[in-house]
């Protein structure tokens, strides 16, 4: 989670300062909070989802057995 969060905020703040210099085009659109906020959340949610089973199912391993395989 550590990963997915420090890569949305970094694309986030990229995706700010394109918007800036893309706004400034003919045509062109600038930052679009009301688009880029569930997008942003819909991301996480993935995220998390993506890390909390594999943490649930080796949760549920005992750990004296993990440590005696080779």
């Amino acid at each position: 989670m550590v990963l997915a969060t420090s890569g949305v905020a970094i694309g986030l703040l990229l995706s700010f300062l394109a918007s800036k210099v893309t706004a400034a085009l003919p045509g062109g659109h600038g930052f679009d909070l009301p688009l880029v906020a569930p997008v942003t959340l819909a991301l996480l949610a993935m995220a998390a989802l993506g890390a909390y089973f594999p943490a649930r199912r080796a949760s549920q391993v005992d750990p004296n057995t993990v440590l005696r395989q080779d």
